[in-house]
């Protein structure tokens, strides 16, 4: 029997670091050095308060001051995990490190890094946002881009002083940025020293850290892997599902809620009305069948018979219908899916940068329980089994907040 044990602690170190190396914010689990861990979701954060400086009395001396350090609690709400199977017909022990090094490996590659970052951009995002520390509505042109880049820069500077800063870019905004107009000469090149050292552009001494733009935005729902429309698992930015029909745009008013049924009628200029019906998956996916006419034949109406659209039932509030043009047909030939809606709360808007000081944010990721049985200890199959399991998140702390700065493509209301 092969020692399952020590594979899976060779696993788990090697994991957490392949994230540490591998996400683009990976620098920002340095700032972790002072955190206590011992398994689980938990850590102990130090926070640090003392009284400044105050007036020396030459005769009762030095006034007394305060310095206390505190450990706040904080639970880590990103719980991911997954189990794989490894058939033993096509993996011995002999090649199982091998082979389940490689699976893991690009398990966490294409699928566990890009998360772990969107999730820790989007909750930079959200704090800033709420603490009035971000602006919207910029869509970067190569004309006025460095100035504005520039600009934020400064206003951060002003706040907290000659702090080194740290500009996260999505590589789309950042293609602009290279194209700006504005610059005489190449961005400069220099060493970034997070936990890996790494050779980024920069600009105004400040390293470029860039981001593909699927991880650059406000907000983003992380599916259960087990909910219809989800059982794919991952992530997607919140947004509103919509789909065509005909000529048709349908929309949901909010992002998707689940269970959600409804039915919408549509009323015909002679006074002849026909239904269709949907419901909203836990993923916010809207499927629409359309109903047939009044001689149960599949409904096929033109815009101009048509006198009005109206939704009720559970889900109404969630869908509304651009429009309907002159030559637009409803037709019940298939059944059309409302896709992309996900999760509940604000739709995702795209980052442009954020800035914040190297030692704002406090990120962990650990990679907790891995487990492995072998084919003789596993009850379910012949094969191996891998059992992988993640723990993370981002902490921006209170006195904090002053350091960052956001800079958002749409309007922020």
């Amino acid at each position: 029997m092969a020692n399952t044990l020590a594979y899976a602690e060779i696993f788990m170190q090697e994991l957490d670091k392949q994230v540490v190396a591998g996400a683009t914010s990976g620098w920002m689990e340095s700032n972790a050095g002072l955190v206590q861990y011992n398994g689980g979701n938990t850590v102990k954060i130090p926070k640090f308060s003392m009284d400044g400086l105050g007036d020396y009395d030459r005769t009762s001396g030095f006034p007394q001051g305060s310095a206390t350090l505190t450990y706040e609690t904080k639970t880590m709400t990103q719980d991911r995990a997954r189990t794989f199977m490894l058939d033993s017909m096509d993996v011995n022990e002999t090649n199982f490190v091998a082979n389940a090094s490689n699976l893991m490996g690009e398990f966490q590659r294409t699928l566990i890094i890009p998360e772990i970052d969107a999730y820790r951009y989007s909750t930079i995002a959200k704090a800033a946002i709420a603490g009035s520390q971000a602006s919207g509505g910029y869509t970067p042109a190569v004309a006025d881009i460095y100035s504005k880049l520039k600009a934020d820069i400064t206003n951060i500077q002003d706040v907290i002083g000659a702090v080194p800063l740290v500009v996260t870019m999505s590589t789309a905004t950042l293609g602009v940025l290279e194209g700006s107009t504005e610059l005489t000469h190449q961005l400069a090149v220099g060493a970034f020293n997070g936990n890996v050292n790494l050779q980024v552009k920069q600009v105004n001494d400040c390293p470029i850290i860039e981001v593909p733009s699927t991880r650059f935005k406000t907000a983003y729902a992380f599916f259960d892997g087990k909910s219809t429309g989800q059982t794919a698992g991952g992530f997607v930015p919140v947004a509103k599902a919509s789909v065509t029909i005909g000529d048709v745009k349908y929309e949901a008013a909010s992002v998707g809620l689940a269970g959600n049924a409804y039915t919408v009628t549509i009323v015909q200029g002679t006074g002849v009305s026909a239904t269709t019906a949907g419901v909203v998956t836990a993923a916010g996916a809207l499927t629409i069948t359309l109903g047939t006419n009044s001689s149960s034949v599949p409904l096929s109406v033109k815009a101009s018979d048509i006198a009005a659209l109206t939704f009720t039932g559970d889900g109404a509030a969630l869908i509304t219908a651009t429009a309907v043009s002159a030559n637009t047909v409803q037709s019940a030939s298939t059944v059309k899916s409302l896709a992309s809606g996900a999760g509940s709360g604000a739709i995702a808007k795209s980052i442009n940068w954020i800035i914040c000081a190297a030692t704002t944010p406090i990120a962990i990721s650990k990679t907790d329980n891995m487990r492995i049985f072998d084919p003789k200890i596993n009850q379910t199959a012949d094969a191996w089994k891998l059992d992988y399991r993640k723990y993370h998140d981002l902490w921006i702390m209170d006195n904090k907040l002053s350091t960052i700065f956001v800079n958002v493509k749409e309007a922020l209301v």
